[in-house]
């Protein structure tokens, strides 16, 4: 089993990736994540079972920010997410990675951490509109 997290600030979809890869659905309406939540994902490669443990976490940018200490021990991996259409969002994912590296470096060495940038479906409306997305 492998312990994947999934980070960053709140609002960047980071629950509409987990269900997207865990279940290919998806919900248009916004529900904040309340501390953590999991869901677990069974991969078959090249003939192999390999079991993701996917950990939703709390916005990272939220007065509940503590609480993910606990929840990045032993983790295997990071997915950073961020909003492409909420600059502040990509900047904030190097203090992220950051604050991971710190917690998980006390018993293990550095976990592999990718960042996903979300939501460039809303960047592309954005632009038809001839809304910049500098300006936001």
């Amino acid at each position: 089993m492998f312990k994947i997290i999934v980070i960053g600030n709140s609002a960047v979809g980071k629950t509409s990736i987990v269900n997207r890869f865990v279940g290919d659905r998806f919900d248009s309406n916004y529900k904040a994540t309340i501390a953590a939540d999991f869901q677990v994902k069974i991969l078959n490669i090249q003939g192999n079972e390999i079991r993701l443990q996917i950990w939703d976490l709390v916005g990272m940018d939220t007065t509940f920010a503590g609480v993910n200490r606990s929840f990045c021990r032993n983790a295997s991996g990071a997915i950073l997410v961020a909003d492409i259409t909420e600059p502040q969002s990509i900047e904030a994912c190097a203090e992220w990675k950051t604050q991971v590296e710190d917690i998980v470096a006390v018993n293990a060495s550095p976990i592999p951490m990718i960042l996903a940038v979300n939501k460039v479906d809303l960047a592309d409306e954005m632009e038809a509109r001839g809304e910049p997305l500098e300006d936001h």
